[in-house]
């Protein structure tokens, strides 16, 4: 399968805003320091622009999903721009409804789609299901997509391949596309994003589809 197959760019959002989460509790003489990647630099810098990103701090281990989450019934505006043009959009996270995706996260996204989270045996956060508005799909993965790999160290890796099922939104009974995904998720460190209000350090772990 064609590793752009299903996804969506709410994906990319939704993996960007948890691996950009706050840092829990972290002294900052602890942990361990891996510089960050020239491959992932660069790709950072071509969607933020250069100095966004500094440099590399102490990390420690990937902590409960919930300890980087914004609470169940979080609402969050975002100003998007695009060339020259400027809109807001509206996040929220709240508990899922769905009773085949429950229980769970639901993280929509104003015009785009939606996410939705899970908790695993072990804890950790995966994506089982994905919204997709603008193409009128609903994209299941089994097992889950990693977002959040509770305990995962930094420089550590883990490997899986999902199962993946596509629905139109017009009859949620019908497969219309199937196939699979080969994912690895890596935990690549912790670095400090630079803004003009303050240093806030922060965690990576990208995923390679």
């Amino acid at each position: 399968m064609s590793k752009t197959f299903g996804r969506t760019a709410l994906a990319a959002v939704a993996v960007a805003i948890l691996s950009l989460g706050l840092m829990p509790g972290i002294a900052a003489a602890e942990g361990t320091v891996i510089s960050l990647p020239s491959a992932d630099q660069e790709e950072i810098e071509k969607l933020l622009g250069k100095g966004v990103v500094g440099d590399a701090q102490p990390a420690m281990p990937l902590g409960s999903p919930e300890s980087y989450l914004l609470p169940k019934g979080s609402s969050m505006s975002y100003q998007v721009i695009e060339k020259d043009k400027k809109r807001a959009e509206a996040h929220k996270l709240e508990d899922t409804t769905d009773a085949s995706l429950a229980p769970g996260w639901h993280y929509s996204v104003e015009k785009a789609g939606a996410a939705f989270f899970q908790k695993s045996s072990d804890g950790s956060l995966h994506t089982v299901a994905e919204q997709d508005l603008g193409n009128k799909v609903l994209s299941r993965f089994v097992p889950g997509e990693p977002m959040i790999v509770q305990g995962l160290k930094p420089g550590e890796s883990r490997t899986s391949t999902l199962q993946v099922s596509v629905y139109d939104l017009s009859d949620l009974k019908k497969v219309t596309h199937s196939g699979s995904l080969d994912v690895t998720y890596t935990y690549i460190g912790a670095y400090r994003r630079d803004r003009s209000s303050g240093h806030l350090r922060r965690r990576a772990h990208p995923l390679d589809l």
